[in-house]
């Protein structure tokens, strides 16, 4: 049976999201490097069950991607 985080791994790859799927590979593979703990993607590590902390998080992570430098 499939474990729950790789379920979530299965959606975020079918919605496009490699990018995301590579470096959270990456940050597993290198987690000896890391003087503490990364923590991600947020899919995987935040778990909500009210509909407004849904769309608080979604708010928060659009905010925040829309305001990184290109």
């Amino acid at each position: 049976m499939e474990s729950k985080n790789s379920k979530l791994l299965q959606a975020l790859r079918s919605a496009g999201a490699d990018k995301i799927i590579e470096a959270y590979h990456w940050v597993q593979a290198n987690k000896k490097n890391f003087r503490e703990e990364v923590y991600g993607p947020v899919l995987l590590e935040v778990r909500v069950v009210f509909l407004s902390t849904v769309l608080f998080f979604a708010a928060m992570i659009l905010y925040l991607v829309s305001t990184v430098p290109r």
